[in-house]
């Protein structure tokens, strides 16, 4: 098998994955959270938004949200299906923050920071 089409195989798999993490995430949410859970938004390197979603999980109790966009394009080799990032650079995490917590969110592969002053929780009303 070729590296490319190797290439295009993670790339799907990883796309499934975040693609079901991500639904796990807003059913979660909309089933109601517990009170002490509250939003964070970790800035990342930008094309390693899906790997830092799914490494969240990884931690414990914390769940991720990632905005993606599906949408089809005409091409000279007919219609595609394809997905991006609605905000490049930015993935949600939804947890209980403890110190441990802050520290294994910080030190996660891609992650350059946690927005907002250490333990600051995005308001309600902005997610």
């Amino acid at each position: 098998m070729s590296s490319k089409k190797e290439g295009r195989l993670k790339a799907d798999e990883r796309a499934e994955n975040c693609e079901a993490i991500c639904t796990r995430s807003l059913q979660r949410a909309a089933g109601g959270m517990q009170a002490e859970r509250q939003w964070y938004a970790l800035h990342v390197k930008t094309g390693s938004e899906e790997d830092v979603a799914l490494d969240v999980y990884r931690i414990g109790d914390a769940d991720s949200l990632l905005p993606i966009e599906e949408f089809t394009i005409k091409t000279s080799k007919g219609v595609r299906q394809r997905r991006r990032v609605l905000m490049p650079g930015y993935v949600f995490v939804g947890c209980v923050m403890t110190p441990s917590v802050w520290q294994e969110l910080r030190h996660l592969k891609g992650v350059l920071r946690i927005l907002g002053d250490p333990y600051e929780a995005i308001p309600e009303e902005q997610m």
